[in-house]
């Protein structure tokens, strides 16, 4: 079978997490209150890349974020820890 596998860069990510989510940081767990969710666009060359692999119809990505806690009209910047 002739495998299908496309390449791919993730160039835009955003989301808003309204509800509460437990979070740990810097050794402390609290809940996080809402959150804005956007790609860290200075992650590595390497970072925010995707394979997508039509004949075992999977997708695999990494993607690198940076978390902002929403605080009263204004955000406080809060980096979360690379993840892959």
């Amino acid at each position: 079978m002739n495998e299908r596998i496309v390449n791919c860069k993730i160039t835009s990510l955003a989301a808003q997490v309204d509800e509460s989510v437990p979070f740990e940081w810097q050794g402390k767990q609290f809940d996080s209150g809402p959150l804005t969710v956007e790609l860290d666009e200075n992650a590595p060359v390497s970072a925010n890349q995707g394979v997508l692999n039509y004949s075992d119809r999977r997708a695999r990505a990494e993607f690198h974020l940076r978390l902002y806690q929403v605080c009263e009209s204004r955000h406080r910047f809060v980096r979360a820890p690379r993840v892959k």
